[in-house]
């Protein structure tokens, strides 16, 4: 009886320890699969997408902070994970030696997993265009047709917050090409539109003002 209460507690305890070690393993990937998520995959293809022109491009990198967390928190119309916002790279895109705009790349959480959207700014923080990277929804085609692209071209975080997140009832300011189906998807890449501005915004903007100005300065003395 002993031998066999001894064997069932080391097969338990065996159990337990693979159990352990699953966990940590779904852990830590977990943590870098959430990391991939706002990583821009050949930046210099995706780059050339957006920005037909550019001659070259400078990745500037930075952690969002619990104080800037709290700052999107304040000024976003709607609520968000915290962990959405972690180490982000901001790609500032250069004509010859003038910056020119403004690339991000943005994880969002959608009906079949997670999209992957890549937004170009321009300097004042105005959405030019977008990208996927990933993504799995059928309705994807109504979010990348030529009237939708065109109602966010232009817009900011403040002008789409405005527009529809001023009442409960803001699906009816959307383009008439998105269908009662593709409405989720398409409120899902606004919402983005809406973070990429903001983010950038708060989190890159005294570096960027800086970085005009030097080149500015340099254009005045070539």
């Amino acid at each position: 009886m002993l031998t066999l209460s001894l064997n069932k507690n080391l097969s338990l305890f065996k159990a337990m320890k693979r159990l352990f070690v699953l966990f940590i393993i779904l852990l830590f990937s977990t943590e870098c699969f959430a990391e991939t998520f706002c990583a821009l995959r050949e930046p210099s293809h995706s780059i050339g997408n957006l920005f037909p022109d550019y001659k070259s491009s400078r990745s500037l990198v930075k952690t969002i902070t619990l104080e800037v967390k709290q700052r999107l928190q304040a000024h976003l119309p709607f609520e968000f994970h915290y962990k959405e916002f972690g180490k982000h790279t901001l790609y500032l895109v250069f004509n010859d030696t003038v910056p020119i705009g403004l690339i991000l790349a943005r994880p969002e959480k959608g009906r079949w997993g997670i999209n992957e959207i890549v937004w170009a700014l321009d300097m004042d923080y105005n959405i030019i265009g977008f990208n996927f990277q990933r993504c799995r929804c059928i309705t994807q085609d109504e979010v990348e047709s030529p009237d939708f692209r065109q109602f966010l071209q232009g817009q900011n975080w403040q002008s789409l917050s405005n527009t529809l997140f001023t009442d409960a009832d803001n699906h009816h300011d959307l383009p008439g090409t998105i269908s009662e189906e593709g409405r989720s998807l398409a409120m899902t890449v606004i919402r983005s539109a809406i973070k990429a501005s903001l983010t950038t915004s708060l989190v890159w903007g005294e570096e960027l003002k800086t970085l005009r100005q030097e080149s500015i300065h340099n254009l005045r003395w070539d």
